[in-house]
């Protein structure tokens, strides 16, 4: 099945793919010059340099393929689809209630999303709002129909929180 996501998240995607190619060029910069600091096996910048440029590079290689993801218009049905803007409320969510979207991104895990593969997405996906169970807690999942989409992108600025801590709970039960 092919990866889908929302103009939304090509968007974000996008941007922050722009700026990690800006980014490794600095961070293999901080390699060399930390290089220089003497005998390899005993340095610390060194290693924290390169573990830092290899996780630009991974970053950069799923921002990659999340590029090529085939792009989903906005649902206008009532059902919960990938695609849709949803609001998520339950007493779990200790800071009130999120706004995300829908989305079907295989494993991963993207800030603003709720992805198909967690447990609430996979309850929720293709049925009409309302009340669901996930392990002990219950979600409460309206559908925003008309979203704002600039509003959207700047609830889950480039520092984002990931979202995964919401399912974090729900999965280990």
């Amino acid at each position: 099945m092919a990866r889908k996501i929302s103009v939304i998240q090509y968007k974000r995607y996008e941007s922050k793919y722009e700026k990690l190619l800006e980014e490794i060029p600095k961070l293999e910069d901080e390699v060399k010059a930390a290089r220089e600091h003497g005998d390899l096996s005993e340095n610390a910048e060194h290693d924290a340099a390169k573990a830092k440029l290899a996780m630009a590079k991974a970053e950069r290689a799923d921002l990659e393929e999340l590029l090529k993801c085939e792009i989903v218009e906005y649902d206008k049905s009532p059902l919960l689809v990938a695609g849709s803007i949803l609001r998520i409320s339950s007493p779990a969510l200790t800071e009130g209630p999120i706004v995300v979207q829908l989305s079907d991104v295989g494993d991963l895990v993207i800030e603003g999303c709720l992805n198909t593969a967690t447990p609430l997405g996979k309850i929720i996906q293709g049925k009409l709002p309302g009340q669901f169970t996930v392990g002990k807690d219950i979600f409460t999942v309206e559908k925003i129909m008309n979203p704002n989409i600039e509003e959207f992108i700047q609830m889950y600025p480039e520092e984002d929180v990931l979202i995964k801590s919401l399912f974090d709970k729900a999965e280990r039960e």
